[in-house]
């Protein structure tokens, strides 16, 4: 019988890791209003806190739920590198949390709140380079919610080739330029997209449309669309759920022909 040492691996009587724990905590001075992770403290089992789902063969950190946990805090910027050792997440929720952008800075990691117009020198970026710059590191991604946050998205140009996975993706409340979500749309295992209440930033028929080859759901309640639904959107052959209450349609979503 060959023996295995698991030493390394996570301590002894506990099934975490130690290294993402360690990672964990360094998340909660930025997401703990009102006490909201008081039960994530040192030398406890990290899989048995809140708000944390770990797989139960391996250990690994797979969910990280931090809706609303940071809702009191004035627009802020979010330090991508803190997600960087969840190799093996499979979501996270990230809505309801003021997050302005992110940066990129391994020497920021530490800060527990940034005002980026107080500093300079720091290369801050928006939604779609925040979804690049934490989706670098992961590999099985499957659902993200950055709903109600307060992305601006800029025009994108770089396209994000490591969304290989990411089959839901919710931007709920969001504004972000038309650019974006052509970035996103590079995304072939998507299959679920939320956009309720969603404003497009600069939009202009200029911009050209999207085209989502697997999509299955689409999801616009609510979002301003006056009749541009077919000048932004491709028909997508896929869909088999769309959702368009109260944008301000009307008529026909695209000519016959």
């Amino acid at each position: 019988m060959m023996l295995v040492s698991l030493e390394g691996w996570w301590s002894e009587g506990e099934r975490c890791w130690d290294e993402e724990r360690s990672a964990l905590l360094q998340l909660k001075p930025f997401f703990n209003s009102n006490n909201y992770l008081s039960n994530w403290v040192e030398n406890s089992e990290c899989c048995k806190w809140e708000t944390v789902e770990c797989d139960n063969i391996t250990g690994k950190v797979i969910g990280i739920n931090l809706f609303g946990a940071s809702w009191d805090m004035e627009e802020w910027y979010l330090n991508a590198s803190l997600f960087s050792p969840f190799q093996q997440l499979h979501w996270l929720d990230l809505s309801n949390n003021n997050i302005g952008g992110c940066i990129e800075n391994e020497d920021y990691r530490g800060l527990k709140k940034l005002n980026i117009l107080s500093l300079s020198g720091i290369e801050t970026t928006d939604a779609s380079v925040f979804l690049q710059s934490t989706l670098r590191s992961f590999s099985s991604l499957k659902t993200l919610d950055l709903s109600y946050n307060d992305f601006n998205g800029t025009i994108i140009t770089r396209e994000l080739h490591n969304l290989t996975t990411l089959e839901e993706l919710n931007l709920n409340g969001s504004k972000l330029h038309i650019g974006f979500l052509q970035t996103v749309a590079t995304c072939t295992s998507l299959k679920h997209l939320s956009m309720r209440d969603f404003e497009f930033n600069g939009f202009s028929h200029d911009h050209g449309s999207i085209y989502f080859r697997n999509l299955e759901s689409l999801d616009m309640y609510g979002t301003a669309l006056n009749n541009s639904f077919s000048q932004i959107f491709k028909p997508i052959i896929s869909l088999k759920k769309l959702i368009l209450s109260n944008c301000g349609l009307s008529g026909t979503l695209y000519d016959q022909g």
